[in-house]
C-alpha cells in the first residue's frame, strides 16, 4: 500500500475515534411486559412512594415485576443481546408535596433505588440474580412531572452520585464521576378511585400540602451514561495519531 494511502487511513481512524473518548449514550432501556401495571404510587403520612409490585384485588404487594430489558449502542456479549426477559424492582419515596397547575403535576426530591435482573440463568447466576443494571438516585434533580396518562420521572447528575449505576455486566465501563441519567415514562395511568376517562389524579390534603392519593401505571425507561472507550478504541486512536504525524512530516 502506498504511503499516502496509509496516511489517509490514519487520518480517518483518528477522526472516527475521537468521539469515543467521552460519550454520553443511551445504553439501556426497558418496556412493560404484556401491558402489566407495574408501578404504583402509594400514599403515606405526608409522603408518596413510587414502587413496583403486584395487585390481587385491592391488595398491593411490593416486589419485582416482569419487563423487557435491552442494551443498546454498546457491544453486549452473547446471551445479553436483544430483548431480555427481566425483573424490575423500584422503590422511591418523597416527602415533597405535589405542585398542581391545572391538570399538570410536579413532585420533586425522590430518594430511591432500582434493580433489573435477568429472569434466566446466566454466567453462573441463577435466574433472577444476575444484575443487568441497578442504581440509586435522588436528593437534587429527581422529579416526577406531567399529566394523567403522561407522567415522566427523571434524575441526572451532577452532582456526582445523584444517579449511580452498577451492573454485573462488566462490559459497561462507566466513567468515574461521569454523567448519568435515568428516565421513566409512566403511561396508561389508572387512578385507583377515579373512572378511566377522567383527566385528573386524586390528591390528598390541602394546597400547598397535597400528595397523590394513589395510582397505578405501566412504565418504560431509558438510561444514559458516560462510558469510557474500550481498549480497541485506544488502539484506533493511536493508529490515527501515527498517521497524522506521518502526514505532517510528509507535508513539510
Amino acid at each position: 500500500m502506498r504511503i499516502h494511502n496509509l496516511l489517509f487511513v490514519g487520518v480517518v481512524l483518528a477522526l472516527a475515534t475521537v468521539p469515543c473518548l467521552a460519550t454520553n449514550i443511551t445504553f439501556a432501556g426497558f418496556s412493560t411486559a404484556g401491558g402489566v401495571l407495574d408501578l404504583t404510587m402509594v400514599y403515606g403520612a405526608s409522603s408518596n412512594t413510587l414502587e413496583t409490585g403486584t395487585w390481587s384485588g385491592s391488595t398491593f404487594t411490593p416486589g419485582a415485576v416482569p419487563v423487557q430489558f435491552y442494551y443498546q449502542d454498546v457491544t453486549a456479549p452473547a446471551g445479553l443481546t436483544g430483548n431480555l426477559a427481566a425483573l424490575l424492582t423500584i422503590d422511591a419515596s418523597t416527602t415533597s408535596a405535589v405542585a398542581l397547575a391545572g391538570h399538570s403535576y410536579d413532585q420533586e426530591v425522590f430518594l430511591g433505588t432500582f434493580t433489573i435482573t435477568l429472569d434466566s440463568a446466566y454466567d453462573g447466576h441463577a435466574a433472577g440474580t444476575y444484575v443487568l443494571l441497578a442504581g440509586s438516585f435522588g436528593s437534587v434533580n429527581s422529579d416526577l412531572s406531567g399529566t394523567k396518562g403522561s407522567l415522566t420521572f427523571s434524575d441526572s447528575t451532577p452532582p456526582t452520585g445523584d444517579v449511580d449505576f452498577s451492573s454485573d455486566s462488566t462490559f459497561l465501563p462507566f466513567a468515574a464521576g461521569g454523567f448519568q441519567a435515568m428516565f421513566l415514562d409512566l403511561s396508561a395511568n389508572t387512578n385507583t378511585t377515579l373512572p378511566a376517562n377522567t383527566t385528573s389524579l386524586n390528591l390528598t390534603g390541602t394546597a400547598p400540602n397535597q400528595y397523590f392519593s394513589g395510582f397505578k401505571s405501566s412504565a418504560g425507561g431509558s438510561f444514559v451514561g458516560e462510558l469510557t472507550p474500550e481498549p480497541f478504541s485506544f488502539l484506533l486512536l493511536g493508529s490515527g495519531l501515527v498517521g497524522l504525524g506521518l502526514l505532517r512530516r510528509k507535508l513539510r
